[in-house]
């Protein structure tokens, strides 16, 4: 999870437009889906990554999922964005 937050603080900082195809593969390929072994484990993991690297991470209140609880808080100040931190569940449910 380092390596990928690493990466994409550099794609970020270096290119004007985002480069969600590179992104995409180094996250879902090479940072976790080298370490799977099973093919339908993988195709999972690159559905996954797919919903947090896409230009649909832009859009406002883009919900991650499918999910009516996680998605992308619209733009405000801190407090904000720990309210609405705060209307997360303490233990998801599987």
């Amino acid at each position: 999870m380092e390596i990928s937050k690493l990466q994409l603080k550099m794609f970020l900082d270096k290119y004007s437009d985002i480069p969600w195809d590179a992104l995409h593969y180094l996250v879902s390929q090479t940072n976790y889906g080298g370490r799977v072994t099973e093919p339908q484990d993988r195709i999972l993991i690159d559905v996954i990554i797919k919903d947090y690297y896409s230009t649909n991470i832009l859009e406002d209140k883009h919900r991650f999922g499918g999910s009516s609880v996680y998605y992308i808080p619209s733009e405000g100040s801190l407090e904000t964005y720990l309210n609405y931190i705060k209307t997360l569940p303490y233990i998801d449910p599987p």
